[in-house]
C-alpha cells in the first residue's frame, strides 16, 4: 500500500508540475517585476556555453551637407554582445518513510499534504526570484546592523526591516565583509526565529558550522548558503547605482567593458533631488533622448510608492491610471512626463534606497526548461536518500536576465 501511496502522489505531481506547460508563468506571476516585465520578454535561450545577446548602444554617424564629407564621416554603429551565463539554482523536497507507510489508510490526505509541501517549495523559489531580479547577482539579503554583543557564537542578528521578508526559519546563512567579489566567512548560522518589526528585523540564530576564526560582525552582508556571487543577474547588474569601476561595481559585465560610456552601457544615475517626485522628473528629463513613449514604468518599493502618493496629493498633482484596475485590481499612480504619463509600480522586493525608470521592452528573462522544474532526467520523480530513511525530489532552474539597451533605463537614489 505504501508504494501505491507514493505512486498516486507521483502521478498527481506530474500532472501539476511536470507536464504543466505554464509552470514558469505560474511561478513568475508571484513576483511583481517578472510578472509585468519578463512574461512579455521570456526566451528559452540558455543553451550552449553562453547565450549571446546583441547590445544596442549608439547610432551610426555620418550625416553631412556634402556627400564627400558624409562618405568620409560614415561609421558603422558600435556592435557589442552580452555573453550571458546560465545561473543554476537547486532545491529539494523529501518525504520520510514513516509518513509514506503510516498514511496507507488515507491516501487522499497524504497526497494533499505532500503536494502542498511541493507548492510551498515553488512559492519559496518565486520569492527568491523576486528578490534576485533587483540584485546584481551577488545574492546579498541584508546587512547586519547589530549582533549579540561579545558573544561567540552569536544568538541574535539584526537587519533593517526592509529586508525582513528575505528571511524565513530554517534558512542557513553565510556572511561576508565584502558584498561581492570577495569570500564568505567560514561560520554558518541557521535561523530559528524571525521577528519583523517596524524598523528592525531580529533573527534568532544557531551556529551550525564553527571554524573558530570567522566571527560575524556588524556591517557583514548575509547570503543563503552556497549563493554568494551565484544568483541570477538582475536589474542592478545592468543598471548599477554607481558608475562601473566605482564602489565595487565591475567595469566589465558579461564580456562588455562599460567604462568608456557608462550611461549607454550601464544606464543613467540620478542623485536625490529633495523629493521622490522631483527626483523622478529629473530622471525622466535626463534619459528622454533614449526612450520611447509607452514603454516606460517607474518602479518603487512599496513604502516609497505610498510616499510618492502623499507627495503628489500635497502638490495637488495626484493622478491615477484607472486602466490598471482590470489587470492588478487597484489603480496605479502615474507621473507626467514630456511624452505623456508614466505609470508607477510597487515591488515589495525593491529596496527603499533607490527606484528605477525602466523601458520594459529592453529586458529579457532567459531560461532553459521550466522555471523551476522537477529533475527527472532519468525518468525518476523520486530518489532514495543516500543517508536517510526517506525519498527525495530534486528541483532545478537554469535562469538569468539581460538588458539589451541599458541607455533606455535609469536608477535614481532616494536619500541624500
Amino acid at each position: 500500500m505504501a508504494a501505491e501511496t507514493l505512486t498516486t502522489l507521483a502521478a498527481y505531481l506530474k500532472r501539476l508540475y511536470v507536464n504543466n506547460p505554464d509552470l514558469t508563468a505560474l511561478t513568475i506571476k508571484q513576483t511583481p517585476f517578472l510578472n509585468d516585465v519578463a512574461m512579455a520578454q521570456m526566451n528559452s535561450d540558455l543553451a550552449g556555453e553562453d547565450t549571446r545577446i546583441p547590445l544596442k548602444v549608439d547610432q551610426a554617424p555620418g550625416l553631412s551637407a556634402a556627400l564627400s564629407t558624409a562618405l568620409t564621416n560614415h561609421k558603422a554603429g558600435t556592435k557589442l554582445v552580452w555573453a550571458v551565463p546560465r545561473r543554476t539554482l537547486y532545491d529539494a523536497h523529501s518525504i520520510d518513510g514513516i509518513s509514506i507507510h503510516a498514511t496507507k489508510r488515507n491516501v487522499a490526505s497524504f497526497v494533499s499534504a505532500k503536494a502542498e509541501g511541493v507548492a510551498d517549495k515553488f512559492e519559496y523559489f518565486a520569492q527568491q526570484m523576486g528578490r534576485a531580479v533587483w540584485n546584481d547577482g551577488a545574492g546579498d539579503m541584508g546587512v547586519i546592523t547589530a549582533i549579540t554583543a561579545g558573544a561567540d557564537p552569536a544568538t541574535s542578528i539584526t537587519v533593517s526591516s526592509q529586508y525582513g521578508q528575505n528571511f524565513v526559519v530554517g534558512q542557513v546563512l553565510e556572511a561576508s565583509a565584502t558584498r561581492t567579489g570577495g569570500a564568505v566567512r567560514g561560520d554558518e548560522y541557521t535561523i530559528t526565529a524571525v521577528n519583523v518589526g517596524i524598523s528592525d528585523t531580529v533573527l534568532t540564530v544557531s551556529r551550525t558550522t564553527d571554524t573558530g576564526t570567522a566571527v560575524w560582525a556588524v556591517g557583514d552582508y548575509l547570503y543563503l548558503r552556497g549563493t554568494y556571487d551565484l544568483m541570477p543577474q538582475g536589474v542592478a547588474a545592468y543598471i548599477p547605482s554607481t558608475d562601473p569601476g566605482v564602489s565595487g561595481v565591475p567595469t566589465t559585465l558579461n564580456n562588455v567593458l562599460r567604462t568608456s560610456r557608462p550611461a549607454e552601457l550601464a544606464g543613467w544615475r540620478v542623485a536625490y533631488q529633495g523629493s521622490i517626485s522631483e527626483t523622478i522628473r529629473r530622471t525622466l528629463a535626463q534619459m528622454e533622448k533614449f526612450t520611447k513613449p509607452g514603454r516606460l514604468a517607474i518602479w518603487l518599493s512599496t513604502y516609497n510608492f505610498f510616499r510618492l502618493g502623499m507627495e503628489q496629493r500635497g502638490f495637488g498633482s495626484l493622478i491615477y491610471d484607472d486602466s490598471t484596475n482590470a489587470k492588478f485590481g487597484v489603480r496605479s499612480i502615474v507621473v507626467d512626463s514630456p511624452r505623456g504619463t508614466v505609470r508607477v509600480m510597487a515591488d515589495p522586493f525593491l529596496s527603499d534606497a533607490q527606484g528605477y525608470v525602466l523601458d520594459h521592452s529592453t529586458w529579457k528573462f532567459l531560461h532553459l526548461g521550466q522555471v523551476p522544474h522537477i529533475i527527472q532526467d532519468d525518468g525518476n520523480l523520486w530518489l532514495r536518500h543516500a543517508t536517510a530513511d526517506e525519498v527525495i525530489m530534486r528541483i532545478r532552474a537554469w535562469v538569468n536576465m539581460v538588458c539589451v539597451r541599458p541607455a533606455a533605463n535609469a536608477v535614481f537614489l532616494l536619500s541624500a
